[in-house]
């Protein structure tokens, strides 16, 4: 909306300086041709119509010569501007529409870009409310055929911003977000398996306090169900400690049902931002992780108790280039821990900003190498005998 709006702004200027020539010259009735250049060699047309019986000017500008390593071929605008039958006088013009068609090369993935401006409202001369809609059709070969976007802004700061997705094989896809006036707003997305995201939000900033809710609902057969998230953010003053609750609970279509819930608290002192999440989960898991970050590094520590009873210590550091470095050691249980014996499973990891990385791991007096690659493939391996494993599954 900002480029449309911009775009249009300019074409706007481009037709007031053609108008004031108009007054006392242009004598004929009805919407006709007044300014008319066509440039062959830098491949530019332009063209001005003017409505002395509505007040109504029209300015066009075509460009169809590009240089050759771009992909576009032709750009044409179109703007319509209520010129309140004062030619020599700009300053109470208001700018009605834009219009905007792009064209791309043959063999390029994107073909056309369809582009609409409405203005709705002002407030003297200035635009308070705007409505554009942008389609773009897509090469033959590509699985979407054409992306729709909407953006409606009203004069309270109020509006609605909405993505269609077109697909060769008939499905529909989309993304809509409805902001309210009072810091409020709720959004939905349907994906192209008709699995739907629905949910609403409450910024923190006007009142310190906020909240988000979201229910993604899957389509029928799945493993999962739906999930439902929901979080409450306030801010404690004067020390402007953030505070926020997150809780998550994930239905199963067997009927199941698993849940969390995370406590967090933020506070920054002294260049030093301090991070605590105190993490429940419905099986009995639970821990505390607390994030210290300063200018140089971020710091992790904390404890994790696993549903069947281990005890895990956690420490990693994180560098601002994106490496890091995880260590964590695992023991039959947190009183095993406290009476000091030793621990099952130690784990030392070092990673690049990639993601490459690479360690150990000590169990039952044996240490074994372990390598990771970036798209998250990992191998264990002692002497000559290695087993894989993915990060991610």
């Amino acid at each position: 909306m900002i480029k449309l709006k911009q775009k249009a702004i300019r074409l706007t200027s481009e037709t007031q300086k053609h108008l004031p020539s108009l007054d006392g010259l242009f004598k004929p009735l009805g919407d006709s041709l007044y300014f008319y250049v066509h440039n062959q060699l830098l491949g530019i047309k332009k063209a001005l119509f003017y409505n002395s019986e509505t007040g109504i000017a029209r300015y066009y500008e075509v460009k169809y010569k590009f240089a050759i390593w771009r992909q576009i071929v032709y750009d044409s605008a179109e703007v319509v501007v209520d010129v309140n039958f004062t030619l020599w006088n700009p300053s109470d013009d208001m700018l009605n529409s834009f219009h905007e068609t792009k064209n791309y090369k043959e063999t390029f993935f994107l073909q056309s870009i369809v582009s609409d401006l409405e203005v709705t409202d002002f407030d003297g001369s200035k635009i308070t409310g705007v409505e554009a809609t942008s389609n773009s059709y897509y090469h033959q070969n590509r699985n979407l055929a054409r992306l729709k976007n909407f953006a409606k802004i009203n004069p309270d700061k109020s509006g609605t911003l909405r993505e269609d997705f077109f697909y060769r094989d008939g499905k529909t896809a989309f993304r809509s977000v409805t902001i309210n006036n009072d810091n409020t707003g709720s959004f939905s997305k349907k994906f192209r398996d008709d699995t739907t995201v629905n949910g609403t939000f409450d910024s923190v900033e006007d009142d310190l306090n906020g909240s988000y809710t979201e229910l993604i609902d899957f389509p029928p057969g799945r493993y999962l169900d739906k999930i439902n998230r929901e979080a409450y953010v306030w801010i404690t003053l004067p020390d402007t400690i953030f505070n926020a609750l997150f809780t998550e609970a994930v239905y199963f279509s067997a009927g199941n049902i698993d849940s969390s819930s995370i406590g967090l608290t933020v506070q920054e002192e002294a260049g030093q931002k301090t991070t605590v999440f105190e993490i429940t989960k419905k099986n009995g898991a639970h821990g505390v992780l607390t994030i210290v970050e300063t200018e140089d590094e971020v710091n992790l520590d904390g404890t994790w108790t696993t549903w069947n009873g281990y005890f895990i210590l956690i420490d990693a550091e994180y560098y601002f280039d994106g490496s890091g470095h995880v260590h964590y050691e695992v023991y039959a249980s947190e009183q095993s821990y406290n009476n000091g014996e030793e621990p099952i499973i130690v784990v030392d990891f070092y990673f690049s900003p990639d993601l490459d990385g690479e360690g150990t791991l000590s169990y039952e007096g044996e240490t074994y190498k372990i390598t990771t690659d970036e798209s998250g493939q990992g191998r264990i391996s002692k002497g000559g005998k290695s087993a894989t494993f993915n990060l991610y599954q």
